[in-house]
């Protein structure tokens, strides 16, 4: 058992301490009361900016949604555009390559043609006149066959080709315009 002394102290301190805790639950208390009449007139005001927020984003999206459908529709008749267009260049272009382009290649190659006969006349007009027509000069060429072409690359056009040795007296004309030259080639005697 206890002192008288210590009991008291203890029964004091036991009072007080119930009294300081029941302060401090009044306390929480009235807090918590004011506390939530404060969360009551916010609630009050929030309420209004939420309902302006729900229909603003109602309204957002279904705008979103129109512009959406919108795009899409768009998108879909560009790349329609796009498959048109590039399917127009390419018959046009196809077109142009027929009526153009082989055509030119042809007439290049018979230009070609032309032109490498035309040389050839002239070079035998202006070679002077083999002595006799029985004489055979040769004229050595290149070791390797020679072909050269004029055209496009793809068979049109003029192409030459030379043997190992040329006969100058096969590329003469085949009447010769020197009676002396006739006489001899006849065995006859021109006067």
């Amino acid at each position: 058992m206890l002192n008288p002394v210590s009991s008291t102290v203890l029964t004091v301190f036991y009072i007080l301490s119930a009294l300081v805790l029941t302060i401090s639950l009044a306390v929480i208390a009235f807090l918590l009361v004011r506390l939530n009449t404060r969360l009551e007139e916010l609630s009050q005001k929030v309420e209004p900016l939420l309902v302006k927020t729900e229909h603003v984003l109602s309204v957002a999206d279904e705008k979103l949604t129109t512009i959406g459908g919108k795009a899409e529709v768009i998108l879909s008749q560009g790349e329609e555009v796009a498959a048109s267009v590039h399917d127009r260049v390419e018959r046009t272009a196809a077109v142009v390559h027929r009526t153009v382009n082989t055509p030119l290649i042809q007439v290049n190659s018979v230009a070609a043609g032309l032109a490498r006969g035309w040389n050839t006349f002239r070079n035998l007009q202006t070679r002077p006149e083999v002595a006799d027509a029985a004489t055979v000069v040769h004229v050595p060429a290149p070791s390797a066959p020679i072909a050269a072409s004029s055209g496009n690359g793809n068979g049109n056009g003029a192409a030459t080709y030379r043997s190992d040795r040329m006969d100058v007296a096969h590329l003469s004309d085949p009447e010769p315009r020197n009676p002396s030259r006739a006489a001899a080639s006849t065995g006859r005697e021109v006067h």
